[in-house]
Order: C-alpha cells, then structure tokens, then sequence
C-alpha cells in the first residue's frame, strides 16, 4: 500500500529506445503529452524497453507500463522482477483496436497487471471482459496551462489550415483544406541517417540518406504545388508554426489520446476532427464530423468558421478550468486513490 504522505519512486517502461530522468529535464514537463509525461508527473524515471534491466525494476514502487504489443515478452520479463511491495499499472496507449483480436499472451499481459489505465473510453466494458484486474480511463496528463502561455491573438491568425497529421500518412483532410479557398499546409518526417533507420527509410520513402526523401514522396502523392509542407521536428518548434493558424484539420480514423485535440483546445484553435479521440466530444462538440469520411461535413464547418466570427469565438472560448482533470496534481491524485 502507497502511503498518501509517501513520494513513490516511478518508472515508466515504454517502446522509446531511450533512458532518462525527469528531474534532469524539468522544462520537457512544459510540453510532453505521451506516456513519457507520467514520468513527470511523480519526478521519476524513463526506461525503453530495450534498455530495462531486472536489476533496476526492483528499485521502484510504482512501475507504468506501456503495452506495446511487441513489447510483450520484455513487459512479462520485467513484471516478475518488481519488489513485492512495488504496484505495476498497465497502460494501454493506443486504439484498442487490436485488443479484439483472440490472443491469450495479451490476457496474460493484462492479467499481470495491478491496475490498467486506457486511454479509450470506449473500450472499458471489452478490457473488462477480457481481464479480471481493475481497468479504469485515465490516460496521460496534459499541461493545459503552459500550452495557452503559447496561444497567439485571433486577429493576428494566418488565415491558413493545419492538416495534423504527417502528410504521408493520410489525405482526407487535403481535400476539406483544398475546398475551404485558404493556405494550407502539412508535416512530414526528415530522414534520420542512423544506422538502425536505413532499411526503414527505403522501405518507406525508397531512399537510405536523402534526408528530403519524405518531402519528395508527399510531392509524388499529392501532384500539388500549392501544399506547404513543414519538417516535424522539436515540439516548441511545431507550436511556434501551428498556433499561428486559424483552423486546424484532424479527420482521425484511429482513436489516440488526442494530442492534436489538447493542444487546439489549449491554443484556442477551432479544430475539426472525429469522434476519434474522446477530447473532441469535450472540447469540440460543435466542430465534430460523423467520421473520418464525412468530407462534405468537414468542408461546411470549415466555411462556416471562416465566414462566422461568432462561430468561431464560441468555438474556441474554452476555459483552462476545462482541463484541471487532465493536470498533473488531479491525475496523480486519481491514480494514487486506486492503490
């Protein structure tokens, strides 16, 4: 049992092939919205699965753990070497979609687990029914406050349209841009040169160094001159660009956290997305399509915030309070009530 007085040493194991400390990068806490911000969350640790010795897990309290799929036989692994008074929460990231699939490993995964956080409220009542540990909807914390800090003055918008996604990686929301007679623009991926990287770089984009490959490809795909591609790069970077933008598009055909949703809602930006992430139904109820395929839906609500500023105004007037339960503080406290 975790004293409420206690400060629990933290870990949280996930697919990111690093190891770090969040009490060496206190500034990252500003701005990290994946599983990452957990760690942040109790000033603890970072640990990719890759880089997780047994040696180390029997040196913290409470381990967070990311269920990659692929991850499987290292998260088993790791979760026979916690201290017997340490707790280990599963973290389920993604869709959920494949969790419908049969497939015993991922109950015994689940079944390991202490408790298990998803991110898709959608999912509850089938995790339920798969396992008998205690699954809850939670998800990552988001730091609502200094992502306003970053917000940029209506009048002072480019009257321009952010697709959110990597351009390479979906084009629904080109044809809405395409229709609503504005700038618009996407990100795409510059090539890393590391070793590890060459044959996924040509098997993706067909070249191994060019570190332009991405930006070529998205020419290829969509024949159109007029489309602004933006290399991804640091998060601070990205938001000095997108909070710049008027409207931004994200027909989602996965559900996620919502990264894209949080932060248009931070920055009081109208976004238009799907029912794909939980956040728009709280954030962007009037600015939400049927679903990824709605076009025509899409199109009609991009004219109308470009044509409505009351529309639009109401859109975005989104107050912070509106986050507390995604902060640090609440969602600390929710997870520590569970232990």
């Amino acid at each position: 049992m975790i004293r409420p007085s206690y400060e629990p040493r933290v870990l949280v194991l996930g697919g990111n092939s690093t190891k770090w400390s969040a009490r060496d990068m206190p500034h990252m806490k500003n701005t990290m919205n994946g599983i990452e911000a957990w760690a942040f969350t109790f000033w603890g640790d970072y640990c990719g699965y890759k880089n997780a010795k047994d040696t180390d897990i029997a040196n913290y309290d409470i381990i967070i753990a990311n269920t990659n799929f692929d991850r499987f036989p290292e998260y088993l692994r790791l979760r026979d070497k916690v201290s017997h008074n340490a707790l280990w929460i599963a973290l389920i990231e993604g869709s959920g979609s494949d969790y419908i699939r049969p497939n015993p490993t991922l109950k015994k995964v689940l079944d390991a687990a202490d408790i298990i956080n998803c991110i898709n409220k959608y999912t509850l009542s089938l995790l339920r029914s798969i396992t008998t540990t205690r699954v809850e909807y939670l998800g990552i914390p988001y730091p609502a406050e200094t992502i306003r800090e970053l917000s940029v003055p209506i009048h002072e918008r480019r009257r321009e349209v952010l697709l959110c996604q990597p351009l390479t990686s979906r084009w629904n929301d080109y044809y809405v841009a395409r229709a609503l007679g504005i700038e618009y623009y996407g990100f795409e991926h510059l090539l890393s040169r590391k070793l590890k990287l060459l044959w996924h770089n040509f098997k993706k984009y067909r070249s191994f160094v060019n570190k332009n490959a991405g930006f070529d490809k998205v020419r290829r795909l969509y024949n159109d001159p007029t489309i602004r591609i933006e290399p991804v790069t640091n998060l601070s970077r990205v938001f000095d660009i997108t909070s710049k933008s008027l409207i931004w598009l994200n027909l989602d055909d996965r559900y996620t956290w919502g990264r894209n949703v949080l932060d248009a809602a931070a920055l009081q930006i109208p976004i238009i997305s799907t029912r794909s992430t939980g956040h728009a139904e709280d954030f962007f109820p009037a600015t939400m399509v049927v679903d990824e395929f709605d076009i025509d839906g899409a199109i009609s609500l991009g004219k109308r915030l470009l044509s409505d500023e009351e529309f639009y105004r109401s859109v975005v007037d989104i107050p912070l309070e509106k986050f507390d339960h995604l902060s640090h503080e609440t969602m600390k406290k929710t997870l520590l009530s569970w232990l």
